[in-house]
């Protein structure tokens, strides 16, 4: 099992973890390769898969990423939940309720409203 790794003078400060609180960076890969698999599925189900929905070889495969639905949510949960659990056990601080909730906002907000902004103004999408 990967052991947690304090980034410590490595990479700017913005992306280093709370004081006290290790990464565990094996996990953050492998969440985001299954937000990679996430969103090709669904676009290949937004696109009608590789010329229609049989069963040929690359569909059926595609059919099999759907998986990582769970792999993402788990170990998003895992990620999110980690600091609280490892003050319960007599670890560090867990982060405030505002804090937690100001970095999913600032996490959040903006690649939503650019989503948003990209989508209203596509030529060819209605509704």
């Amino acid at each position: 099992m990967a052991q947690p790794v304090a980034t410590g003078d490595r990479g700017p400060e913005v992306l280093s973890p709370p004081p006290h609180h290790p990464r565990f960076p094996l996990s953050d890969s492998i969440r985001g390769l299954a937000a990679i698999a996430v969103l090709a599925v669904h676009a290949w189900l937004f696109t009608g898969g590789f010329g229609g929905f049989d069963g040929n070889l690359p569909n059926r495969m595609m059919v099999r990423l759907d998986g990582a639905v769970a792999v993402f949510f788990l170990l998003s949960g895992f990620l999110l939940y980690r600091p609280m659990i490892a003050h319960r056990a007599g670890g560090p601080d867990a982060p405030s309720v505002a804090s937690y909730g100001r970095g999913r906002f600032l996490r959040i907000f903006p690649a939503y409203w650019l989503a948003l902004t990209v989508l209203a103004i596509f030529p060819g999408l209605v509704g």
